[in-house]
């Protein structure tokens, strides 16, 4: 299994590389990304660390399901911005 999520991140990353332009536009990408992510994890650490209800199976999921609706609300505030 090793092997076979090494070989996709290297496709991923060689289709990537292809596609940036040059390195400022790989590190708006990268703090885009970043972006993206660490809300999720915050809020899992934080309510795990504070609120002792809350349990293995909500914290995945809650990992899990914030990714996609961090992009929705991403695109929906892009789409509000324009005239």
């Amino acid at each position: 299994m090793g092997r076979v999520s090494a070989a996709v991140a290297l496709v991923i990353a060689v289709i990537m590389a292809l596609l940036l332009g040059g390195v400022d536009q790989a590190f708006q990408l990268i703090q885009e990304w970043t972006g993206v992510v660490s809300p999720s994890i915050l809020a899992v650490f934080i309510l795990g660390l504070f609120w002792k209800n809350t349990t293995n199976n909500a914290a995945i999921w809650g990992a899990l399901l914030s990714i996609p609706i961090a992009m929705v609300l991403k695109f929906l505030s892009i789409e509000a911005l324009k005239p």
